[in-house]
């Protein structure tokens, strides 16, 4: 509803809202809303009646627009495992309603800590984030950028946040940005070398004042009442003074004093902070040397003291004064007096492994001084006062979150530990094979980094808290192997890090190789360095297991930059054969099917293909391909008899493994520039993702050809890209050190899905779907369904049970995983499948347990095997009956017996039922089963 009387808000459109001029609607240059004209039209067309008369309420019911087919309705960026702060300048908190935020690449996060969920905005314009900032009110946020004709943008929070101003002005990255008290003014400054800083009327996006600066600039606070704001750098503290007064549309020079420093003028300043209502009259800033100063609204500097550190950081103020140093200390002092009051406590301590700490005792433990422990630096602070919230980045990018409610007695509320720097592969941990049981949580995956880390994540699994500990919930282990890292064989300027991964079939064995050309073995069971060899001289830039042969035993072939590509077994890791084929660098290698023998095929930065059989156990080529481009990554098809090349001219090449000829090629469609680096294929086989040196991700269906959606937030080289076992999300990872989630469209997902599905029923090995448990969008609780409810229902739905939260309560027993509950008893549920379709008849699968039943029987006695993946006890159904392996004695109430019923099927008349017996303390429980 809107009133005829009202105008549209725009400053720059004067058309009244009987005009049908949407609030917030955009500006165009000429004045008019960029959504009028157009609204008005169609309305003309839908009617011929005048607009209603003034002062009356106008009621429009606004059509639903067809989709667009965006990559918005198809593909949604769900999670961020990752940041890029670098300074206070990129962190900050909105106090009205408790969001931080901080940038990711191009992507800016809002983290809700009460609830632990975020919130993404992605830049339009492709270029790292630098630096943000929150409105008072909390309406709005601004963003800087880096790299050249970089823009301040102004966006408007809502559920679906949108830019409402563009900013052009600097040249050479923006620096910092914030806003005015009253949000009426926005202040920007450029880099070193842009030497730049701007007084923006944002709204009208006009330049108010304007003036240079010669030094580099690394902090920026406003004063309490607007009337002027401080900037700090090297040898630098500058109060600058706005002049509201001016009328004139040309900006005008911006008015600045320096601070009064003294003996202190040749300090650098990394932090700078003025008071709030409590402390307007004071401006504190923070030196490299470890001093924090309080200067006048004089200029003239009062006081200081020592943080008793050898560097300071990073400085926010509130009711008291948190200054962040170096080795992890944060220091509280108090604002009128700056008396010490108290120290945060040290994060996490680098070099050790995390996953031991999962309780408070073993954090105190290694902290008894008996050995040196090492903490990452504190590089930004903001402060969120009205919630009593403090929240902390290292240098390490790990994020903590800490009650400050008592200055005494502080304490942890959240923490993320993240890759420090590139991220260099990603591999899923595979679905349990046969008989074995699962060593990870199912939806697990593995990065690695250039940190010499191996890190195994496991987002929102509610069978992973055995594993978690206290500093991050979303890591499962951190595996560091810097300690047996050979550096100086690198050259200088290059650092050592972990290039490759690849998880065994059986999920077993990890397989890592690094930028020394180390192979590495681990065993996931006890997380052990099981072998390591020196297999290359160059980096290992691809690894890959085969599948099982007859002999039950494995291949593993690596690949690197020094020309060779070498197979190992996988019983001692001994050199079965070396390939030198190639006259370049080896980019990848893959073991592949070529009829029915074993294949393995490589490509190179020679534009070579390179087609190998094996015969008498050893590899021969049997096709060589020259292309007009080189590959650099490659992907299999299920049936392992079709390559997928990613080449650097931006073409997808399918080779045929058998005859090594190309069968097809695909160009993308969405960019013309830069080349190809990553490709992955979908479980299914019908989506394929590619990644290039545009950092942008496309999604290709392969049967046409067509791209699906182009993605975008990453602000370097995406060097890993993999689809969870569910089909229904991506993974991507990216020299930016940030992992991206990326959630499938509803109905892409299960379309995948049921594609999967059919394949594997197909093939004869259905099984069910391993579900990821990516629980992200949603953390709270989970109300569970009623024992009464139908069954059906109770089908339809999947519980995840999660405890992100330190102090609160964990899983429901009843809710837990067997594992976890330790549930062992069989005979506590039954098996029905009067319901069902023939099909699910055929393979019967009980929703509650994971139980699956074959249906046809199995020898001469008719035994029909139930294989439980969770437990040791395994009953064993047969026509006479069945009682499950248990201590219970079996049920004597003949009216609570629990059938198994043959459906359609013909069987004997003897052999209409199976009865399953169960104990007693289980028939007392349900009447409903």
């Amino acid at each position: 509803q809107i009133s005829s009387k009202e105008r549209c808000p725009s400053p720059l459109c004067q058309l009244p809202s009987r005009n049908w001029c949407w609030p917030k609607a955009k500006v165009r240059e000429s004045g008019k809303c960029s959504t009028n004209m157009l609204r008005k039209r169609k309305l003309a067309k839908a009617t011929d009646e005048p607009p209603a008369a003034s002062g009356k309420i106008v009621k429009r019911i606004r059509k639903s627009r067809p989709s667009s087919g965006s990559n918005t309705d198809k593909v949604v960026l769900e999670r961020v495992l990752g940041l890029t702060t670098a300074n206070n300048a990129s962190l900050t908190c909105c106090e009205v309603k408790g969001i931080v935020a901080y940038p990711a690449g191009c992507t800016v996060v809002l983290y809700y800590p009460r609830k632990n969920r975020q919130q993404h905005i992605l830049s339009p314009a492709r270029k790292p984030i630098s630096c943000i900032a929150f409105s008072q009110d909390g309406s709005h946020l601004c963003t800087g950028e880096s790299g050249h004709q970089p823009v301040v943008r102004v966006w408007e929070l809502s559920e679906s946040p949108s830019q409402v101003q563009e900013l052009p002005g600097h040249r050479f990255g923006i620096s910092m940005v914030a806003f005015s008290p009253k949000s009426k003014y926005v202040v920007s400054v450029g880099y070193e070398h842009d030497m730049t800083v701007i007084v923006w009327k944002w709204r009208s996006a006009q330049q108010l004042a304007t003036n240079k600066i010669s030094t580099k600039v690394t902090a920026l606070s406003f004063s309490h009442d607007g009337s002027y704001f401080v900037t700090a750098g090297n040898r630098h503290i500058r109060f600058w003074y706005l002049d509201t007064s001016n009328k004139v549309g040309k900006a005008q020079p911006l008015q600045g004093r320096s601070a009064v420093l003294g003996e202190h003028r040749g300090l650098n300043f990394v932090g700078v902070g003025c008071g709030d209502e409590r402390t307007s009259f004071a401006t504190y800033a923070v030196t490299t040397n470890g001093l924090l100063m309080q200067f006048s609204q004089e200029r003239r500097m009062e006081k200081f003291v020592s943080l008793n550190t050898p560097s300071a950081l990073s400085i926010t103020v509130g009711q008291h004064i948190y200054c962040g140093c170096v080795d992890g200390v944060v220091r509280v002092f108090d604002p009128h007096s700056l008396s010490y009051v108290s120290s945060l406590p040290n994060p996490h301590p680098l070099g050790v492994d995390v996953a031991s700490f999962i309780d408070a005792s073993a954090l105190l433990e290694s902290t008894d001084g008996k050995s040196k422990l090492t903490f990452p630096d504190v590089c930004a602070l903001t402060l969120d006062s009205p919630n009593n919230r403090l929240t902390c980045i290292y240098s390490d990018r790990s994020m903590y979150v800490w009650d400050i409610s008592n200055v005494q007695k502080i304490g942890k509320t959240r923490s993320f530990l993240y890759h420090p720097s590139t991220i260099w592969d990603i591999e899923m941990y595979p679905e349990a094979v046969g008989d074995s049981p699962s060593l990870l949580p199912p939806g697990t995956f593995i990065t690695a980094g250039a940190d010499n880390t191996i890190r195994l994540w496991n987002v929102g699994s509610e069978n992973s808290s055995v594993f978690r500990n206290i500093y991050s919930k979303e890591l499962i282990r951190i595996i560091d192997v810097s300690k047996d890292q050979q550096s100086d064989d690198l050259p200088d300027g290059d650092a050592a890090g972990i290039r490759s991964i690849k998880v065994s079939p059986d999920g077993r064995r990890l397989a890592s190789g690094d930028r020394s050309g180390n192979l590495r073995i681990h065993d996931l069971q006890f997380f052990d360095e099981a072998v390591i060899v020196l297999a290359h001289d160059a980096d290992i830039v691809s690894l890959d297991y085969s599948q099982p042969r007859i002999s039950g035993d494995y291949l593993l072939a690596s690949s690197s930059r020094d020309r060779l590509v070498h197979v190992f077994d996988t019983v001692k890791y001994d050199l079965l054969q070396t390939l030198d084929d190639h006259s370049a660098a080896v980019t990848d290698v893959k073991f592949a099917s070529s009829g029915d023998a074993l294949g393995l095929v490589s490509c190179a930065n020679d534009k070579s293909v390179m087609f190998r059989t094996l015969q008498e156990e050893s590899f021969t080529c049997t096709h060589h391909v020259a292309g007009k481009s080189s590959c650099q990554s490659m992907a299999l098809t299920n049936e392992r008899g079709t390559v997928i090349a990613a080449c650097q001219d931006r073409l997808i090449r399918l080779y045929d493994v058998a005859s090594g000829k190309c069968a097809r090629t695909i160009k993308l469609s969405t960019n013309d520039t830069g080349s190809l680096g990553k490709v992955a294929l979908d479980p299914s086989g019908s989506v394929l993702a590619t990644c290039g040196s545009d950092r942008c991700i496309n999604l290709i269906d392969l049967a046409s050809g067509d791209t699906v959606a182009s993605l975008h937030g990453h602000s370097d080289a995406i060097t890993g890209l993999k689809f969870t076992l569910d089909c229904l999300r991506l993974i991507s990872v990216s020299a930016d050190g940030c992992i991206f989630i990326w959630r499938l469209s509803k109905m892409l997902g299960e379309m995948l899905q049921a594609k999967l599905v059919d394949q594997r029923r197909a093939s004869g090995v259905y099984a069910p779907l391993v579900q990821s448990a990516l629980a992200l969008a949603s953390p709270g609780p989970v109300v569970a369904q009623s024992n009464k409810e139908s069954t059906a229902a109770a089908a339809d739905s999947t519980f995840t049970v999660l405890a992100d939260h330190e102090g609160e309560e964990g899983p429901s027993p009843d809710l837990q995983h067997p594992v976890a509950s330790g549930a062992g008893d069989v005979g506590r549920f039954s098996l029905g499948v009067g319901h069902l379709p023939g099909w699910a008849r055929e393979q019967r699968v009980d929703l509650s347990r994971g139980l699956t039943v074959a249906s046809e029987f199995q020898g001469d006695e008719g035994v029909l095997h139930v294989e439980d993946a969770w437990s040791e006890n395994r009953p064993r159904l047969s026509s006479a009956g069945v009682t499950p392996v248990s201590a219970s004695p079996p049920c004597q109430d003949a009216e609570r017996r629990h059938c198994i019923r043959a459906g359609s099927e013909e069987l004997p008349s003897a052999d209409k039922t199976w009865v399953v017996s169960r104990g007693k303390s289980a028939c007392d429980d349900d009447d409903d089963d």
